[in-house]
């Protein structure tokens, strides 16, 4: 089943990425899962695609400012910032927002995005420590260079036990799923009605979108089945 996730909430008219606004228009037009940016500076958990500024802090969202929705929502937490040394003290705050929000792990996507695949192995251990086993972990891939690319890929998902994998919707194919059979792919930015369609009938499920909201998902899918 298609799971829709905004990407970094719905934005509409002149409403910002990764605000409060942005996550109530998401509400709004009936989305059930959310993607955002998350920073660490200055202590706390803050929301915004490019790094914050210290004069802007005060007026940005915070991881929990966008629990509000508790269980209502699943959430793509996609973290700028990650990183081996403030990992465990991030994912403890991290913990600590989720308790308060009485949010279910299982409605929760950790997505820091680390290419490098040492760094990554890390934080992937990390999250493990705090969260457990349970934690759904979502390994990031932006480019592949070559055949060997997707192998070597395979073997890093395997070698540390993921199963979700958030991937440049461009790359993917149907020999690349093929390979990847098994894991579950989370493709960005889908905004295409046409390209969802497609990669939908290639397996994928979950898709970062701007522009298809589940209503127009419903429509574009309703005209090609009758």
């Amino acid at each position: 089943m298609v799971k829709l996730f905004a990407h970094r909430g719905f934005v509409k008219d002149s409403q910002k990425e990764n605000s409060i606004a942005s996550l109530q228009e998401a509400v709004l037009q009936d989305f059930s899962a959310i993607e955002f940016d998350i920073w660490f500076i200055a202590e706390k958990l803050i929301l915004k695609h490019d790094c914050p500024k210290e004069n802007e802090l005060a007026e940005l969202p915070t991881l929990r400012d966008y629990f509000i929705h508790k269980n209502n929502l699943t959430y793509w937490l996609d973290f700028k910032n990650l990183d081996e040394e403030n990992a465990s003290k991030v994912l403890l705050l991290v913990k600590k927002e989720i308790e308060f929000a009485h949010v279910n792990l299982d409605q929760i996507y950790f997505a820091p995005f680390v290419i490098d695949k040492k760094k990554a192995e890390k934080i992937f251990l990390a999250i493990r420590n705090i969260f457990g086993e349970q934690a759904k972990i979502v390994a990031v891939c932006e480019e592949l260079e070559s055949k060997n690319s997707v192998l070597d890929l395979k073997q890093f998902l395997q070698k540390n036990n993921i199963k979700f994998l958030s991937i440049f919707h461009k790359l993917l194919t149907k020999d690349l799923l093929n390979i990847l059979s098994g894991i579950e792919i989370f493709a960005w930015t889908v905004n295409d009605p046409a390209r969802l369609y497609e990669l939908e009938k290639l397996g994928v499920e979950n898709f970062a979108t701007d522009k298809i909201t589940p209503r127009i998902y419903v429509t574009e899918n309703s005209s090609r089945t009758s």
